[in-house]
């Protein structure tokens, strides 16, 4: 895979489930997976997707995909977060994995939150997240 980054994520699992409130956190090496605090084990290696292009990002999901990972780390500033979408859609339509088997990991910039503060602009930075995705 060309330019395909595989990222080990253990540090920001850790991270993230410090940040939600959980004491410790889970992980399994013999399955290479962390628990969440929400009950899902999330695997800890996955593929990362910063300096991809939006079509570099497209092919190394798809194949990253194919291969086994689960795992997909993509931010707005990237600029590929389409890219990811269409691979992500793309493995779902030829049946080698479902949705609920993938973890999509994405960063929010300062610039997403606007001018305001609260529940409602996280919320809008997330829903135009997920709209490229």
């Amino acid at each position: 895979m060309k330019k395909m980054i595989v990222a080990l994520l253990a540090l920001m699992s850790l991270m993230s489930v410090s940040l939600c409130g959980a004491q410790t956190a889970d992980f399994d090496l013999e399955k290479g997976t962390v628990l969440l605090n929400s009950g899902y084990e999330m695997p800890v290696l996955g593929i990362g997707c910063f300096a991809l292009s939006d079509q570099q990002a497209e092919n190394s999901v798809y194949w990253a995909l194919r291969d086994g990972y689960r795992l997909i780390d993509t931010a707005r500033i990237y600029g590929n977060e389409s890219g990811v979408g269409r691979a992500i859609r793309r493995a779902i339509e030829e049946g080698f994995v479902t949705r609920e088997e993938i973890f999509v990991t994405t960063k929010m910039w300062t610039s997403d939150f606007g001018n305001g503060t609260g529940s409602s602009c996280r919320k809008a930075a997330f829903d135009r997240a997920f709209q490229l995705l």
